[in-house]
């Protein structure tokens, strides 16, 4: 409805002038943040990285490796769904005005699992709340699968509900697991790394989103799609297996890998803490000793 509205009677117009609106908002904001959000702590770190301690810094951390994994599978998985989304209300579902509607309530379900996370964690330890997202999102992709078929919006809607909020949980937990693969890092390695651990993730998603889009124009060729033009069923159905199926099975595939291999829960981790907090405290005292002999 907003395409058509900017566009007139041209499509790609309102989508151009959508993109370059959003594209306005964006810098605008950015200009916000940067001239009224003024840092209160200011770090001086002279200490330069080489590129081989990056090289060991993402190796030698396990656990960053299974979150790399399991993330690039978990966008991919999402990316798939996305990227087929507009097809599939276009020549499937047939009423593409409803698409902004299905969009927004994803947004707004996304927001909600955001806000709940925290309570969640307290009630359900961490570990359950991923596999109970990983769940959520494979019941959403079955349940979209099914109702697909039914001709009812509403349905369609609930089990979006369904995947929407374990995206929300999923992209919550991952925040959280990567600030544990730090402390892990630490630990492990000796040093402190946010900055390349977390830059590493934005790597991740850049890739998954190329990876992703490579994928959709090969299934498009494969299903042997149609621009403006009525899809056969067998054309429909391949939509369908590309955008539910398949991303479900890769959220089976993400939530055991994270069953199996993630380990930084528990007692686990809170002994990795336990172990920083003394090598700190160790390290504090060694310099405040120094200091005082400097003193003298």
């Amino acid at each position: 409805m907003l395409i058509a509205l900017l566009g007139v009677s041209s499509k790609s117009q309102g989508y151009f002038r959508l993109g370059v609106g959003i594209a306005i908002i964006f810098v605008i904001s950015t200009l916000i943040t940067v001239f009224n959000v003024k840092e209160k702590n200011v770090v001086e770190n002279n200490e330069k990285i080489k590129l081989s301690e990056v090289i060991t810094i993402l190796t030698k951390n396990d656990q960053l490796g299974v979150i790399i994994i399991s993330v690039v599978i978990f966008q991919v998985a999402q990316f798939l769904y996305s990227g087929f989304l507009v097809y599939f209300f276009t020549y499937a579902v047939k009423d593409l005005n409803f698409y902004a509607t299905f969009v927004a309530l994803g947004t707004v379900t996304q927001v909600c699992a955001l806000v709940l996370f925290p309570k969640l964690s307290q009630i359900v330890d961490r570990k359950h709340v991923y596999t109970i997202a990983c769940a959520l999102t494979v019941v959403g992709f079955a349940g979209m699968f099914m109702f697909s078929g039914f001709d009812s919006n509403l349905l369609l809607c609930i089990a979006g509900i369904f995947y929407n909020l374990g995206v929300g949980l999923l992209n919550a937990s991952v925040t959280v697991m990567i600030s544990n693969a730090v402390d892990y890092g630490e630990y492990k390695i000796g040093k402190r790394s946010e900055s390349i651990i977390f830059s590493a993730q934005t790597f991740i998603v850049k890739f998954s989103t190329a990876f992703s889009g490579l994928i959709i124009g090969f299934g498009l060729t494969l299903i042997k799609y149609v621009p403006n033009a009525v899809q056969t069923d067998s054309t429909i159905m391949g939509m369908k297996l590309i955008m539910f199926l398949l991303p479900a099975i890769l959220m089976v595939i993400c939530g055991v890998m994270y069953a199996k291999f993630y380990k930084l829960n528990g007692d686990y981790y809170l002994n990795i803490m336990e172990e920083l907090e003394v090598r700190r405290s160790s390290i504090s005292k060694k310099s405040s000793d120094s200091d005082i002999k400097e003193l003298i």
